[in-house]
Protein backbone atom coordinates (compact mmCIF):
# COMPACT_ATOMS: atom_id res chain seq x y z
CA UNK A 1 0.00 0.00 0.00
CA UNK A 2 1.59 3.03 -0.55
CA UNK A 3 -0.93 5.62 0.37
CA UNK A 4 0.03 6.47 4.05
CA UNK A 5 -3.25 7.24 6.56
CA UNK A 6 -3.55 8.82 9.57
CA UNK A 7 -5.09 6.92 12.10
CA UNK A 8 -6.85 7.77 15.36
CA UNK A 9 -5.75 6.24 18.11
CA UNK A 10 -8.32 5.88 21.68
CA UNK A 11 -7.04 4.46 24.31
CA UNK A 12 -9.91 2.17 25.00
CA UNK A 13 -12.19 0.00 22.88
CA UNK A 14 -15.27 1.99 24.24
CA UNK A 15 -14.35 5.35 22.92
CA UNK A 16 -13.43 3.83 19.25
CA UNK A 17 -16.73 2.54 19.47
CA UNK A 18 -18.51 5.68 20.63
CA UNK A 19 -16.61 7.62 17.82
CA UNK A 20 -17.44 5.21 15.03
CA UNK A 21 -21.46 4.87 15.57
CA UNK A 22 -21.19 8.85 16.57
CA UNK A 23 -19.08 9.63 12.82
CA UNK A 24 -21.63 7.03 11.11
CA UNK A 25 -25.53 8.85 12.28
CA UNK A 26 -23.63 12.18 11.67
CA UNK A 27 -22.55 10.87 8.22
CA UNK A 28 -26.56 9.71 7.71
CA UNK A 29 -28.25 12.56 9.03
CA UNK A 30 -26.16 15.38 7.41
CA UNK A 31 -25.35 13.03 3.90
CA UNK A 32 -26.34 14.90 0.91
CA UNK A 33 -27.01 11.39 -0.63
CA UNK A 34 -29.12 10.32 2.21
CA UNK A 35 -31.43 13.73 1.82
CA UNK A 36 -31.88 13.21 -2.07
CA UNK A 37 -32.09 9.41 -2.11
CA UNK A 38 -29.17 7.58 -3.24
CA UNK A 39 -31.03 5.32 -5.53
CA UNK A 40 -33.84 8.11 -6.30
CA UNK A 41 -31.85 11.04 -7.45
CA UNK A 42 -31.89 9.26 -10.93
CA UNK A 43 -29.52 7.63 -13.57
CA UNK A 44 -29.59 10.66 -15.72
CA UNK A 45 -27.55 13.07 -13.36
CA UNK A 46 -25.08 10.68 -13.05
CA UNK A 47 -24.51 9.39 -16.47
CA UNK A 48 -24.33 12.97 -17.48
CA UNK A 49 -21.72 13.96 -14.75
CA UNK A 50 -19.67 10.43 -15.92
CA UNK A 51 -19.96 11.64 -19.53
CA UNK A 52 -19.12 15.26 -18.75
CA UNK A 53 -15.85 13.79 -17.46
CA UNK A 54 -15.02 10.88 -18.88
CA UNK A 55 -11.48 10.22 -17.87
CA UNK A 56 -12.36 10.09 -14.40
CA UNK A 57 -12.00 6.72 -13.71
CA UNK A 58 -12.45 7.39 -10.00
CA UNK A 59 -15.31 9.01 -10.45
CA UNK A 60 -17.06 6.14 -12.95
CA UNK A 61 -16.04 3.80 -10.36
CA UNK A 62 -18.46 5.71 -7.40
CA UNK A 63 -21.06 5.29 -10.49
CA UNK A 64 -20.67 1.96 -10.84
CA UNK A 65 -20.73 1.34 -6.75
CA UNK A 66 -23.74 3.59 -7.21
CA UNK A 67 -25.55 1.68 -9.38
CA UNK A 68 -24.69 -1.85 -7.56
CA UNK A 69 -25.66 -0.77 -4.80
CA UNK A 70 -29.11 0.46 -5.90
CA UNK A 71 -29.15 -3.40 -7.13
CA UNK A 72 -29.13 -4.94 -4.40
CA UNK A 73 -31.26 -2.76 -2.47
CA UNK A 74 -33.99 -3.50 -5.09
CA UNK A 75 -32.98 -7.09 -4.71
CA UNK A 76 -33.12 -7.04 -0.86
CA UNK A 77 -29.59 -8.25 -0.33
CA UNK A 78 -28.48 -4.94 1.64
CA UNK A 79 -30.51 -1.98 3.45
CA UNK A 80 -30.86 1.51 2.17
CA UNK A 81 -29.24 2.75 4.80
CA UNK A 82 -26.31 0.35 4.57
CA UNK A 83 -26.10 1.08 1.30
CA UNK A 84 -26.07 5.14 1.95
CA UNK A 85 -23.18 4.19 4.40
CA UNK A 86 -20.71 2.18 2.03
CA UNK A 87 -21.27 4.67 -1.18
CA UNK A 88 -20.63 7.83 1.42
CA UNK A 89 -17.57 5.95 3.35
CA UNK A 90 -16.55 5.68 -0.45
CA UNK A 91 -17.23 9.20 -1.62
CA UNK A 92 -15.45 10.77 1.55
CA UNK A 93 -12.26 8.68 0.47
CA UNK A 94 -12.54 10.50 -2.64
CA UNK A 95 -13.14 13.53 -1.41
CA UNK A 96 -10.33 13.50 0.86
CA UNK A 97 -7.72 12.19 -1.86
CA UNK A 98 -8.67 15.09 -4.18
CA UNK A 99 -8.07 17.34 -1.36
CA UNK A 100 -4.52 16.66 -0.90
Amino acid sequence: MTESRKAVQFSNPVAYIRHLLLSLAFLLICSPVFAEGLCESGDTEWEAIVQEYPDDKELFELYTLRNNLCDQVENREISYSEAVVIFEIERGILVEKRRQ
